[in-house]
């Protein structure tokens, strides 16, 4: 009975982590749809190489949101991993966090699909 009871918690963790993922991966697609579509694609071109490798770590973000639904390990991985390396260069270059914090909401389907990985190994 307590087996089925922490089961039925997960799975309802796994599908809210999951709702929430596809949300916000929506949200950063619509991010550089309106970035695209109110300054061209050439305001995304000239990156620095701190700014390049933030912007890939947005997409590492993005990859782990989709790739959580079906390996909640890997998907955490790299959702999390990724705002590491998003925040660690900005912090060693400037001394502060980048001004983007709003990339904190997206930690959050992270450390579910974390929690639910953990659990149900």
């Amino acid at each position: 009975m307590e087996h089925e009871k922490h089961t039925g918690h997960v799975l309802v963790l796994r599908w809210i982590a999951r709702g929430y993922a596809a949300i916000s991966a929506l949200v950063i697609l619509l991010l550089f749809y309106g970035e695209i579509r109110s300054f061209g694609f050439d305001s995304l071109l000239p990156l620095s190489k701190l700014e390049t490798l933030m912007m890939v770590m947005v997409w590492v973000m993005w990859a782990g949101l989709l790739i959580g639904w079906k390996s909640e390990r890997w998907g955490a991985g790299l959702i999390l991993g990724g705002f590491i390396l998003f925040c660690i260069p900005d912090l060693v270059d400037s001394g502060s966090l980048p001004g983007a914090m709003f990339f904190v909401f997206y930690l959050i389907p992270g450390v579910m699909y974390l929690y639910c990985s953990l659990r149900s190994h």
